[in-house]
């Protein structure tokens, strides 16, 4: 038998290599295409919006059925009494209600298209004969027309009134209660006098949640279920346990950022 030739062997040798590079670049090419498409389908932290309104100039009356920046937004009320139902009252969207009943209104964006990563307000608080107002920021993951009208997980539910404040998470179960992560009282009350303007701002970055409080103070929390529970819809809400006779609360302004900004 004829031994095979040395040069065809190199030959056959370096064919095959050449083969194994086109492959190996075709394997590499077709993941990065898909990648590519992956990545372009799929909702990502970096493209978020950003929604805000500000009420200061708007005439009494329904509460607006869409932000300043176009996004629509979904109005929604615990009772059918129109003196409970949020509206723009001097200024600022509140409710007045007539009765000692607990009341709460709902003012909630569309799907931001990425989880929510930052909102905030600027507001007051009405004059009253208690501190059972609150205002409360809840993200979510939907809001629906009727009860419970936020669809939990929250990762986050915040809730201030004139003299405390506490923030609390929800797992998804239905009927499931708030967990409190933290609560405390502000050094010195708010005022609630109806024209005294507060802020609040909310950062959060994985687990990690920033809140530049309406007292001047900043606190910084970190919880796994913040990160977890991500969700895609913002909602600012004006609650009283005893509307007839609370210090209620009123936005002036509001807005909310998600993905990356």
């Amino acid at each position: 038998m004829l031994a095979p030739d040395r040069s065809t062997r190199r030959v056959s040798r370096g064919f095959v290599a050449k083969i194994a590079l086109v492959v190996v670049a075709t394997v590499v090419v077709a993941f990065a295409l898909y990648w590519g498409f992956v990545r372009d389908s799929t909702p990502s932290d970096q493209q978020g919006i950003r929604v805000e309104s500000s009420f200061t100039g708007m005439p009494n009356g329904p509460a607006p059925q869409k932000f300043d920046t176009g996004e629509p937004a979904m109005t929604t009320n615990s009772s059918s009494v129109p003196a409970d139902q949020l509206r723009v009252v001097d200024h600022s969207l509140t409710f007045t209600p007539t009765s000692a009943e607990r009341t709460a209104g709902y003012f909630s964006t569309p799907n931001m298209q990425a989880p929510v990563t930052a909102l905030g307000a600027d507001f007051v608080f009405r004059p009253g004969d208690s501190s059972d107002g609150a205002v409360a920021f809840v993200i979510s993951r939907n809001v629906t027309r009727t009860a419970p009208f936020l669809v939990s997980p929250f990762p986050m539910h915040l809730v201030l009134t004139s003299v405390n404040w506490n923030v609390s998470v929800k797992n998804g179960d239905v009927g499931s209660p708030l967990e409190v992560i933290h609560a405390e009282s502000y050094r010195h009350p708010l005022k609630a006098d109806g024209s005294t303007v507060y802020s609040v701002r909310v950062h959060i970055d994985g687990s990690r949640m920033t809140i530049e409080l309406p007292d001047g103070t900043k606190k910084v929390l970190n919880d796994a279920r913040i990160s977890q529970w991500r969700g895609q819809f913002a909602t600012f809400e004006v609650y009283a346990n005893q509307g007839a006779t609370a210090a209620n609360g009123g936005f002036r302004k509001i807005w909310a950022e998600s993905g990356e900004h």
